[in-house]
């Protein structure tokens, strides 16, 4: 990730979602938005998820961001979703709802920038810097600038979201239960 960013030619960004579009929670409108706001940039949104996406590309369309709106459909987990983050430039979930956000934490292990929203679960894992309220599509529009134009903070960002995944591999997340229920048990034996 590190020699990607210092490597980076292009001025082209490619900004990453996933979420299915079930529902609005996701925020896709949000990134859509926000990717209006950005239409004279050299940028491109990428959505992977389930789900009918004919509102969101007539949103896209009305803004005039249709050619830098696209929809992947689902991926398979592991390398496949991996690739395919390893690729993008800037990882984003402006969501109105989240629990703990599983899609982050991947985009995180692999050294993504992350600009997310203030909901649920992702206020534990991304700075105050890179977070945005849900609905403020204005804010995330910055916030995707900033880190497009400065390759430093995003290389500062991305070793930053990788040192904090470790907090959530698998084994330390096994230390963590095994400790909480040990105090529970504990707690009835006393």
């Amino acid at each position: 990730r590190l020699n990607k960013i210092r490597n980076k030619v292009d001025k082209k960004i490619i900004v990453g979602l996933i979420g299915h579009t079930y529902n609005n929670l996701k925020g896709i409108d949000t990134a859509i938005r926000a990717i209006g706001e950005l239409k004279d940039e050299e940028i491109e949104l990428q959505i992977v998820g389930r789900g009918e996406h004919e509102k969101y590309d007539k949103l896209a369309k009305i803004l005039g961001v249709e050619n830098k709106v696209k929809f992947l459909g689902p991926m398979k987990g592991g390398d496949e979703i991996f690739n395919w983050l390893d690729n993008i430039d800037i990882y984003i979930q402006p969501s109105r709802f989240e629990g703990l956000p599983r899609a982050t934490i991947e985009a995180m292990s692999r050294g993504c920038p992350v600009i997310s929203s203030n909901a649920g679960g992702l206020v534990d894992l991304i700075e105050d810097e890179f977070r945005v309220s849900a609905d403020d599509y204005l804010s995330l529009a910055k916030k995707i600038k900033r880190l497009k134009d400065n390759l430093k903070l995003m290389e500062l960002q991305s070793i930053r979201n990788f040192e904090k995944s470790k907090e959530f591999a698998p084994e330390v997340r096994i230390r963590k239960y095994d400790s909480f229920y040990g105090k529970i048990v504990n707690k009835k034996e006393n």
